[in-house]
């Protein structure tokens, strides 16, 4: 019945948003985005049948410690499909994106005179992730990439950061999943 896929919708979507941490206010967040001093890292993960994404927003380059997280659970797609790591990847990034235009929203730039938008740089370890975001969605695109099981949440993705008054550099950055290595032989 609609009840009860609308109940099974809300628990799914608290699980999901389990919220924002900040250390610093929102307005002092804003300003350093505003004035290009931010950088947003996300990541995602799958063990199991578990899926989980975070954020983090650093905007001071002189202590490295998140100033801003978020994250949460990521319900699969549809219940026959096993959890995998591309989609909670992008929901980290949706995610991120999703809180970042809400911030600016409520805290407007505060130098309005400056004509170029400030960058906000966002390494991804998923090249996937980083290629398909930047992917051209026109009439030429072959029907496969518009029958993805992720073509809503790069979607959603690609509609936010038209919609986002700076500009961003969604790039890839190689990451390890090696816990014995020692870090110095990490490259």
């Amino acid at each position: 019945t609609p009840t009860q896929n609308t109940t099974e919708q809300l628990t799914e979507m608290r699980l999901m948003n389990h919220g924002v941490q900040t250390t610093i206010p929102h307005a002092e967040t804003a300003q350093a985005i505003w004035d290009g001093q931010a950088i947003m890292g996300t990541d995602g993960s799958v063990h199991g049948d578990i899926a989980t994404y975070s954020w983090v927003i650093l905007v001071n380059s002189l202590n490295i410690m998140a100033d801003v997280t978020g994250g949460g659970f990521l319900p699969p797609t549809a219940h026959y499909m096993a959890p995998y790591s591309k989609r909670p990847e992008a929901a980290a990034l949706f995610a991120g994106l999703s809180w970042i235009l809400d911030l600016l929203k409520a805290h407007p730039n505060t130098n309005p005179d400056n004509d170029t938008p400030p960058l906000l740089p966002i390494p991804v370890d998923n090249e996937g992730i980083v290629k398909d975001v930047h992917r051209t969605i026109n009439d030429q695109t072959p029907t496969y990439h518009l029958l993805s099981p992720d073509y809503d949440i790069l979607q959603a993705i690609r509609s936010l950061l038209e919609t986002l008054p700076i500009i961003t550099n969604i790039f890839h950055v190689k990451s390890h999943q090696d816990r014995i290595k020692p870090l110095e032989e990490l490259t």
